[in-house]
């Protein structure tokens, strides 16, 4: 089962990623099929008869773990180079003499960049919520 912070991070990041769509009905839906995905394994693991078989099939789940976590890690760094540029660059703007409907459009992409970058920093240290808040 997964933690609060956990799903609550799930359901910002799909929020996100898919405005107008209902986030907390696809993390329930990701959390079924999980669910099924599990019984399905113990239901398979089950039909193994050998130590061995067992034991490759573990090896064969954490090898796609592991994958998977080394492509989350080249993405999260494939993000945060442009959105660095991209805070990097309206900082600069900030210090310029603007209109006021410049410095709010200013200010809203530099808090929706922090935001950004927040959420990129807390999906790259699994378990670790607090880090960004």
């Amino acid at each position: 089962m997964e933690s609060a912070p956990q799903l609550a991070i799930a359901r910002e990041l799909l929020a996100q990623l898919f405005p107008g769509e209902d986030a907390d009905r696809i993390v329930r839906a990701l959390l079924v099929e999980r669910e099924a995905q599990a019984t399905d394994s113990q239901d398979a693991e089950a039909r193994y008869d050998s130590e061995r078989e067992i034991g490759m099939r573990n090896l064969a789940r954490v090898r796609g773990q592991f994958a998977l976590g080394a492509a989350a890690r080249a993405l999260q760094h494939a993000f945060n180079n442009p959105l660095t540029a991209l805070l990097a660059e309206a900082q600069l703007l900030e210090l310029e003499t603007l209109s006021e409907e410049q410095q709010l459009a200013v200010t809203r992409i530099l808090n929706l960049t922090r935001r950004l970058a927040a959420l990129s920093r807390r999906l790259g240290t699994p378990g670790s919520t607090a880090q960004a808040r």
